[in-house]
């Protein structure tokens, strides 16, 4: 039954991607886009961003590895690069260029850090010896597709094995070789003489025909031995153990099994022959051409997992040990005395502690904003001194990355505190607090606009400015979803980490007040450039932008207070910032001045009436937002 719903969930998934990157291929072809840089920009974004995004909202709580959303963009990149005309390529180009090979980098230094913890962890106990191989299976089962995993894991440790880890291996008491006395390694050695021999001989005979035919044959040879180099040396590095009421046989990296010790029927020493068949399999990956000195009868069927995953089942399995003695006694004596090989497990417990996991909300949340604004200002202040407005592509990447500078640190600090995304409120929204953060925006933009133009300091909209009709409508929806990106990077770490930190640390309404002043001055290297108020910027960065940044805090609040979702700011904030900044666009502000002590007013307005609203909410409500 579960496979089942399992196998439609995916299919719905699957098919919502596919019907979204259609419906931008349709937009693509279309020419109501053609030469139009804002809508190019928007769709870019739409194939290389919104739509995994959704994807990865998609497959969150599924059994599908959030690494598949890499694949998904590379789909749309691929998309992008065919159906988009080579002129409206430049941001695609510049994801090419410089964000790709960010990502590529980014999955290989998680992997790589991912081993390195294991592996630290495995050396700080006392009975077990770290197994890169095994370690290496573990970090890429939760990063890679299940089929992909064995597959990939089996190329790294052949060129782990072959070129990197030359140490020799410190064999436990609980650990057995089977390599010394073994005639698998002098014929492994002997068969990559022969390909030297064979691929320098036959290179320079299929040379004379095809020189590029003799390369390829001569790469794929050179190939072949350092595969066969990385299983020979594997054999010494991946001993036989026995641990934790378990019994682990491996032969190198092309053979493995684990079988409990109570599945065990007899264990002897004996070398006499017995035929093979489904039932009855060789450790050795050579088969009949090795010899077997062990012999254990199991009662129930195991697996032998194989090169890349192959699986072989069994009941009867002859292996060869150098020491066959000790380890029939050790097996058998484990089998009586459960105690004997256990691993420790308070061991782990205390080595698995998370980074972080003792410091209270009020310590978390001072370092969480101690990491934003100390990195995003070290950012900002650099990035923006040295790229103004008029530089807009520098100026826009520089912007893109100064956004999503709090969500990559609250990540890697909610990672390292052992926190899930659910703890970030990536939780679904209530329909009627979603409807009034996407309204609210709307209310308070017409008002100002009203008062303003009233005044005589704004003019009235100029909806030209943003194209025809079909232009104007595809702008204002395509670049919504473009807008929601950007603000995501905001919106995970004010309402996805701290919020919940601040108002379970100095109550709701304090809360608040305090993470939009942290909001406020996280702006200072966009606002002292000047960026919505160019004459004023003073003004801008220590009174307009703070309390915007208080008032929308205020209201995303008070909409979230019984929603727990992080999608409630995400939905106002994205709306204040697109809708609002069209509505600022298509207008022309005669009195800077003016106009900033019209919006400071207002947002004071909105302060207090949102801090009374919220009170009452708060009182009569069972239910804080972010606090279980």
């Amino acid at each position: 039954m579960n496979t089942t719903l399992n196998i439609k969930r995916n299919i719905v998934i699957l098919g919502v991607s596919l019907s979204l990157y259609g419906i931008l291929v349709f937009l693509i072809k279309s020419l109501l886009i053609n030469g139009n840089d804002t809508l190019n920009l928007a769709i870019t974004a739409d194939l290389l961003f919104v739509v995994p995004l959704i994807y990865f909202l998609l497959i969150r709580k599924s059994k599908i590895p959030n690494t598949t959303v890499i694949p998904v963009m590379l789909v749309g990149l691929i998309l992008g690069s065919y159906f988009l005309e080579k002129e409206s390529q430049t941001y695609l180009d510049l994801f090419k260029n410089w964000a790709l090979p960010v990502i590529e980098f980014s999955i290989l230094t998680f992997v790589i850090i991912k081993v390195r913890k294991a592996l630290k962890t495995y050396k700080k106990l006392k009975s077990v010896t770290p197994d890169f191989y095994d370690t290496l299976k573990s970090v890429c089962s939760e990063i890679l597709p299940k089929k992909l995993v064995l597959p990939f894991v089996t190329e790294v440790a052949v060129f782990y094995y072959g070129f990197i880890n030359w140490k020799k291996r410190v064999i436990n008491s609980n650990e057995f070789t089977y390599h010394k006395e073994s005639s698998t390694p002098a014929l492994l050695g002997g068969f990559i003489m022969v390909i030297g021999i064979e691929t320098i001989a036959l290179h320079f005979l299929l040379a004379k025909w095809s020189l590029i035919f003799a390369w390829i044959l001569t790469v794929l040879s050179l190939y072949t031995a350092i595969q066969v180099l990385g299983f020979a040396k594997a054999l010494s590095k991946r001993p036989i153990s026995i641990e934790s009421n378990k019994l682990f046989l491996r032969y190198g990296i092309m053979n493995e099994t684990t079988i409990d010790l109570k599945d065990i029927d007899d264990i002897e020493v004996s070398s006499k022959d017995i035929e093979l068949n489904k039932e009855t399999r060789k450790l050795s990956f050579l088969g009949a051409l090795e010899s077997h000195n062990v012999i254990i009868r199991l009662k129930y069927e195991n697996t032998l997992i194989g090169l890349y995953g192959l699986k072989k089942r069994f009941i009867t399995l002859l292996l060869h040990v150098d020491s066959k003695a000790d380890f029939v006694n050790s097996v058998k004596a484990a089998i009586e005395n459960t105690e004997l090989f256990k691993t420790p497990v308070k061991e782990v417990d205390e080595i698995s502690k998370p980074l972080g996991g003792l410091l209270s909300d009020r310590q978390k949340a001072i370092r969480a904003t101690g990491w934003i604004l100390g990195v995003s200002w070290l950012f900002g202040f650099t990035a923006f001194s040295l790229f103004n407005s008029d530089n807009e592509l520098a100026f826009g990447i520089s912007t893109l990355i100064f956004s999503m500078l709090p969500a990559i640190i609250v990540i890697i600090l909610n990672k390292l505190e052992s926190g899930r995304w659910k703890e970030l409120q990536f939780v679904k929204p209530k329909l009627k607090p979603s409807i009034g953060a996407f309204i609210t925006p709307f209310i308070y933009f017409g008002i100002v606009l009203s008062i303003q133009y009233a005044l005589e300091i704004r003019s009235v909209p100029n909806w030209g400015k943003l194209g025809s009709v079909n232009e104007m409508v595809l702008g204002l929806i395509l670049g919504y979803p473009l807008m929601l990106f950007l603000i995501m990077g905001e919106e995970i770490a004010w309402r996805g980490y701290l919020q919940k930190k601040l108002i379970k640390t100095f109550g709701g309404l304090k809360g608040l007040i305090f993470l939009g002043l942290i909001w406020g001055i996280w702006h200072l290297p966009l606002s002292l450039q000047g960026y919505n108020l160019p004459d004023s910027p003073i003004l801008e960065a220590f009174v307009t932008t703070p309390l915007m940044c208080i008032a929308l805090a205020l209201m995303i609040g008070y909409y979230g207070l019984n929603s727990k979702s992080i999608f409630i700011g995400l939905i106002l904030h994205t709306s204040n910032n697109h809708f609002g900044g069209t509505f600022l666009y298509v207008t022309d502000v005669y009195d800077e001045f003016t106009h900033a002590m019209v919006f400071s007013i207002i947002y004071i307005l909105t302060i207090i009436l949102f801090s009374i609203l919220y009170r009452k909410k708060e009182n009569t409500s069972h239910c804080n937002f972010g606090i279980n």
